[in-house]
């Protein structure tokens, strides 16, 4: 398996916590200056991508900076289980039950997982999922209101729907993080927390 870790300067405590945690797995750091902003976040993540489809493995986590437990263990068995689709896993379950119009069907429920239909950003997925699409620059209209995040999550979503890729969340967080600052969405996620459950 694959781990691509989106890093900021901000956090490189966290981050060094973190890979010690994944000392035996092949991870890839993606580091951005302070300055790099939402706007951007698209090209780290297509970056992401083409390590991902570069490297030897079929399995990926893709996983920012603050996290600070990884159920290494039932991330592996969800991929075993799961590499034969075309699939996304939000790998931490903050409450939502949709995003972006998300439509779930109870009817393609699996062991752990919930339908969600929407992916975002962090998680886990596999060559089959991530070569069906490209990551493409975020629209400057989308930035209209402060509250809007980086657009990458949507454009994802929108895109793997169209190629009917089946997009879960994980029913007990497979990743964990806490109450911190965000470094993205400094004053929205104070106003409303995502939290791991």
């Amino acid at each position: 398996m694959k781990v691509v870790i989106f890093s900021s300067p901000q956090r490189k405590a966290m981050l060094k916590k973190l890979l010690k945690e994944l000392n035996s797995m092949d991870v890839t750091v993606i580091d951005s200056p302070s300055t790099f902003g939402k706007e951007r976040f698209w090209m780290r993540m297509a970056y992401a991508f083409a390590i991902c489809l570069d490297s030897e493995h079929d399995n990926y986590l893709l996983l920012p900076d603050d996290v600070c437990k990884v159920d290494i263990d039932r991330i592996k068995l969800i991929h075993e289980k799961m590499n034969h689709l075309k699939y996304t896993i939000n790998a931490i379950n903050d409450g939502r039950l949709s995003c972006w119009g998300s439509r779930s069907n109870p009817r393609l429920k699996i062991d752990g997982l919930i339908h969600s239909d929407y992916f975002d950003c962090g998680g886990l997925t596999n060559r089959k999922t991530i070569s069906l699409i490209g990551v493409e620059p975020i629209p400057a209209h989308w930035f209209d209101r402060p509250d809007k995040s980086s657009g990458v999550g949507y454009q994802l979503t929108t895109k793997f729907r169209g190629k009917n890729v089946l997009m879960y969340t994980a029913q007990k967080s497979l990743i964990y993080h806490g109450e911190h600052e965000s470094v993205m969405h400094k004053e929205e996620r104070k106003r409303t927390p995502l939290v791991s459950r």
